[in-house]
């Protein structure tokens, strides 16, 4: 078997279905069955059942991803120590955040960034999944959590604030802030939403502020969320520098306690001192700290 047979493998057994292992290999799905196919005649197991809850790993397949994930950890070592002597300001930096994060957070900063650091260029994966930083899924990390890995270095940005927003034509031209909640339309989160243990939080959030039959629109992303809610098609639960970045939004509920947590930005102990990483990362650093009365929504 070659490496990049093993690829494949890993890449189906971690994401459960062929669609997802080839966005994860930026391959075709034809390619990915048909790589599993030719492995399976070589080998002369079957490797993966296809059930209702996504490809499911049999035996062999099991034994092939322990190698291949010690395989895979150990090219992921060397790619790290040939990093470690790169010294120059140049070249690729791949951040992940949450796609709400992503978009009001980190991408209004490149600009900036690029300014100082002209010939670094920024790869900005916007996903809630927690990527795997020891096999250079992300070279940076900007997460929401209250209990950030261990095995990551990292420090705490700021809190992030949750409250009920509305678009002000939602609401007509009234100025208090005091509304019956229950009698407005609602943005939800759909259950496929990967965040967390946040999600089944906000979903009781909305549900006990939403009278049956209000949730008119479920979504599976953040970031469509608070763009249904600033056009006006119902109130939902945003992050305060979301609410202030798309403007046009008033808040008209506390500030909800439960839903409290910390953005943090992290990386790997072995590319502190990779240059352009190091370099990035304290300028985010610095630049995220600057706009906590954002997140705090105290501007």
């Amino acid at each position: 078997m070659q490496w990049d047979d093993l690829r494949y493998v890993l890449a189906v057994y971690s994401t459960g279905s062929v669609a997802a292992a080839a966005r994860r290999l930026n391959v075709s799905n034809v390619t990915v069955f048909r790589r599993l196919k030719i492995m399976e005649k070589q080998l002369g197991v079957r490797l993966f059942d296809r059930t209702r809850k996504g490809y499911m790993a049999t035996p062999p397949a099991l034994e092939i991803v322990r190698q291949a994930e010690r395989i895979e950890d150990e090219v992921g070592a060397l790619e790290r120590r040939i990093w470690r002597q790169d010294q120059e300001l140049s070249g690729v930096v791949r951040i992940t955040a949450p796609d709400s994060t992503g978009a009001f957070v980190v991408a209004p900063l490149i600009g900036e960034l690029h300014q100082l650091h002209p010939n670094i260029t920024i790869e900005l994966n916007l996903d809630n999944r927690v990527f795997n930083m020891s096999k250079r899924d992300a070279d940076i990390a900007i997460r929401p959590t209250t209990s950030p890995p261990e095995n990551l270095i990292g420090h705490r940005l700021t809190p992030l604030v949750y409250a009920p927003f509305a678009a002000k034509k939602l609401l007509g031209r009234s100025k208090s802030r005091k509304h019956d909640l229950a009698s407005l339309p609602w943005v939800g989160l759909d259950s496929s939403y990967t965040g967390g243990s946040a999600v089944t939080v906000y979903q009781r959030y909305v549900e006990r502020n939403a009278t049956s039959g209000r949730i008119i629109l479920r979504v599976n992303s953040a970031l469509a969320m608070a763009h249904a809610v600033r056009d006006g098609v119902g109130l939902g639960v945003l992050t305060c520098i979301g609410a202030a970045r798309l403007g046009g939004l008033v808040q008209v509920g506390p500030a909800i306690d439960e839903l409290r947590s910390d953005l943090w930005i992290l990386s790997h102990p072995e590319l502190r001192d990779v240059a352009r990483v190091a370099s990035v990362y304290a300028f985010l650093r610095e630049a995220i700290t600057r706009l906590r009365p954002l997140f705090l929504g105290e501007d």
